[in-house]
């Protein structure tokens, strides 16, 4: 209840409309905010965020159904270099009937010793695969919901893939002392209906 309290008390954010490219190259440059735009049944639209080393880009990006549509259908979210290398990825699909589909993604940038590093400029690719159904106009694009944040990182920025979950030494040893402890549970427990069994 008290979240529900606190999330009526924020104001309302606005979006601001903004029109992403078709390359790289040409896309315009956001900030931390909330982001309106149209994209068209099967097109890339391209927008460009400034990373700080240190710092955490956090993208997410909803695609509304506002027409008739094939039930397959589905939305992805790529952070890419501006040589194209991809960093990391959000998709989200689905079939059937739908109002909005959404995704999002996460990359945290290492620290830098150099305090005067600059940026790293990372493009945010939204494309979709949802496709028209028989007779239905195809333009406008359908709206796309944009939200970028850009925030302090962790201490220590992982691999985004894995977000720092799953590394290092002491997980393997929890899942070898894990294994080994069900092991010994499991032949206990059969030993012991084995017994039961005999003596039955």
């Amino acid at each position: 209840v008290g979240q529900l309290v606190k999330r009526a008390a924020d104001p309302v954010v606005t979006p601001v409309a903004v029109e992403g490219a078709t390359a790289c190259t040409s896309a315009p440059t956001l900030k931390s905010g909330l982001y309106t735009d149209r994209e068209e049944f099967g097109q890339h639209r391209y927008y460009r965020v400034d990373v700080k080393p240190g710092q955490e880009l956090r993208a997410s990006v909803s695609v509304a159904a506002d027409r008739e549509v094939n039930p397959d259908y589905g939305v992805l979210l790529r952070a890419v270099t501006v040589h194209g290398r991809e960093i990391v990825r959000g998709e989200a699909a689905g079939n059937g009937r739908t109002d909005v589909i959404s995704t999002g993604l996460r990359y945290p940038k290492a620290k830098s010793d150099d305090e005067n590093a600059p940026a790293e400029t990372v493009c945010l690719q939204v494309s979709n695969s949802f496709s028209a159904a028989s007779g239905v106009k195809t333009t406008p694009g359908m709206p796309v919901e944009l939200t970028v944040d850009v925030v302090d990182g962790p201490d220590q920025a992982s691999d985004v893939a894995s977000f720092g979950l799953g590394r290092g030494w002491w997980l393997l040893g929890a899942l070898v002392l894990t294994g080994f402890l069900a092991g010994v549970l499991w032949g206990w427990v059969s030993r012991l209906r084995i017994a039961v069994w005999r003596t039955n």
